[in-house]
């Protein structure tokens, strides 16, 4: 029995999606150079309660630094990232904030802090 190597095959090249997303889990790129953009449009993007700003992506146990709040909601490609095999992303919960936002000076989310009136944000 003679066994010969596919010149075609590849590993599967596999990165690992984790917390606030809608489909967390183990991803298999599709393909050659899948970005974390599509990865987290193929994850059905973030939840409710995501804290894009807090995500945290190893690769090799380096933390690479980015903005993903910036990738997601403005699809800013100088945010993107070709992913790799053994890519690790963990997109926390929001933590207890407070949401200012219309006519104001500072919108934004802000940290909540116990006993701050409407005034103090």
């Amino acid at each position: 029995l003679i066994v010969r190597k596919n010149p075609d095959y590849e590993a599967q090249r596999k990165v690992t999606l984790k917390g606030e997303v809608k489909l967390p889990g183990v991803y298999v790129l599709d393909k050659k150079n899948e970005t974390l953009l599509e990865l987290l449009k193929r994850a059905g993007g973030p939840t409710s309660e995501a804290y894009l700003y807090g995500a945290v992506f190893t690769r090799g146990g380096q933390r690479l630094r980015g903005d993903m709040e910036k990738l997601y909601k403005n699809e800013d490609e100088d945010e993107n990232v070709m992913l790799k095999d053994g890519d690790d992303i963990f997109i926390p919960k929001a933590p207890n904030t407070v949401i200012v936002d219309g006519w104001v000076n500072a919108p934004g989310m802000f940290k909540y802090v116990q006993g701050e009136d409407v005034k103090g944000y």
